[in-house]
């Protein structure tokens, strides 16, 4: 099934008769003058350790970005939904709610439309840099990862990574708001968890095609995965109500 088609599924499952009746504080930090277009981003690091934390934020301000500190899961899922922010690095191990745990409340957030249909690029930091710990991650919600102790080039290579990513995604062809707020019949935050459910189908299918350019998963790739994945995401705009997507 294309996205497109699975959108339109989605948007009339939503609005069907049945359904239409339902219905701590981080720290901020500034940096020095931004290098680069990708590096004016305002990020969120999680991270518990205070060497660690000291480390990865003069990196980050050293490149650019700025950023704001959150000593733990939970005092990261508070801190996004209070600001915005680009993108996230989260630590896998804190006390309390780790890393894994605050990934998951945050994509349940942006799947119940908290965030208006934005989705938080989340890139993970972990010490165990051992086969398949990446593939955890991604499971997890995550879209990336940075192993410990942290490689400067490394670390900003992720961010920019995953930072221009989101901006392809931004750039698609616009959506016709006005034409799905009507299929919604008004509904506006039915239209929201719309964009929300849309976007999380997106962002899985750029995972499959960054497996496939990748050799990750030889099979997938075999298969034509990268082709038949790109395809898919140029073609998912069509369900969304975009100008230049062609439904199938």
């Amino acid at each position: 099934m294309r996205q497109s088609q699975m959108f339109d599924a989605i948007v009339e499952t939503v609005l069907a008769p049945d359904a239409m009746a339902a219905e701590p504080a981080a720290k901020e930090l500034e940096s020095k003058p931004a290098m680069s277009g990708t590096r004016k981003a305002h990020l969120l690091l999680a991270e518990d350790n205070a060497v660690n934390q000291t480390v990865a934020s003069e990196l980050l301000l050293e490149s650019g970005f700025t950023c704001d500190l959150a000593n733990d899961g939970n005092a990261a899922v508070e801190a996004v939904q209070r600001k915005h922010y680009d993108l996230i690095l989260m630590d896998c191990q804190m006390p309390g709610m780790n890393g894994f745990e605050a990934t998951k409340k945050i994509r349940e957030l942006e799947a119940s439309g908290s965030f208006s249909g934005r989705r938080h690029p989340i890139i993970a930091l972990t010490a165990n840099a051992v086969a398949g710990d990446r593939d955890r991650c991604l499971e997890a919600g995550m879209d990336d990862y940075i192993s410990k102790p942290i490689d400067p080039d490394v670390m900003v290579g992720v961010i920019e990574k995953n930072l221009l990513k989101r901006e392809t995604v931004s750039t698609s062809p616009p959506i016709e708001v006005a034409s799905l707020l009507k299929r919604c019949r008004g509904n506006q935050k039915l239209m929201e968890r719309l964009f929300t459910t849309f976007s999380t189908l997106i962002a899985e299918q750029l995972k499959g095609l960054d497996r496939a350019l990748a050799g990750a998963d030889a099979d997938f790739a075999g298969a034509g995965g990268a082709c038949g994945t790109a395809g898919a995401v140029t073609g998912s705009g069509g369900g969304a109500g975009s100008r230049d997507g062609v439904a199938s």
